[in-house]
């Protein structure tokens, strides 16, 4: 039964919802941020304005973004933590590969930190050994997400001018201690014998190997 009627509205109308949380964003939108999972928050924020009509807070579609990143892309934890498990399955299903890693608790105690991880596949290894120049580039890049660092690797270049990646290594950070090591383990696994800046740590270790300067990089 309808006591009191009030045919005229006069209130305001409200862009906000207490219902829409970021488990109804994260439902509504899963398509979407799926196929741009960098999709910028204040996108995300634009397409609930236009698809729903409403104005939803940063934190929210934060929110909504990171469960569906951690539905689609896994636990990083959980994966960080089974590194060393990883890197025994690489010997294990690769005889003949490197795969390091190193781990310190010296910051913080209660953690494990990943310092670094180190791959070389035997296959790529041989291939170099066997098919490629015996020249080798260096490179670095940052690695974006939800855990950065920075990504070394080493290249190879064949007859026909085809490059491939001979070993890489996932650091926190580039240091002349880093570059060492990452070199002394490429002296032992491409057979190099006897190469902070890196043209120092080349220097020191690899005396009588001749380096070039990439143009492009100068």
């Amino acid at each position: 039964m309808v006591k009191n009627y009030h045919p005229v509205h006069k209130c305001n109308t409200s862009n906000k919802n207490k219902l829409c949380t970021f488990k109804f964003v994260a439902n509504k939108f899963k398509d979407e941020i799926t196929k741009q999972l960098y999709m910028k928050i204040w996108k995300l924020q634009e397409l609930c304005r236009d698809k729903l009509g409403l104005y939803v807070g940063r934190t929210i579609c934060h929110m909504a973004k990171q469960n569906i990143m951690k539905e689609f892309m896994g636990d990083w934890k959980q994966e960080f933590a089974r590194l060393c498990d990883y890197a025994d399955h690489i010997k294990l299903t690769n005889p003949g590969s490197s795969c390091w890693v190193r781990t310190d608790r010296e910051f913080e105690p209660e953690k494990t930190l990943c310092v670094y991880f180190y791959v070389c596949f035997d296959a790529l290894r041989r291939g170099w050994l066997e098919g490629y120049r015996k020249i080798i580039g260096f490179d670095s890049c940052f690695l974006k997400g939800t855990y950065n660092g920075e990504l070394l690797v080493v290249v190879g270049r064949n007859r026909n001018q085809q490059m491939i990646s001979i070993a890489w290594v996932v650091v926190d950070q580039e240091t002349k201690h880093i570059r060492s090591f990452f070199i002394n383990y490429l002296i032992e696994d491409l057979q190099l014998g006897s190469g902070q800046g890196i043209v120092q740590t080349i220097f020191e270790l690899l005396p009588d190997y001749e380096y070039r300067m990439c143009a492009r990089h100068i």
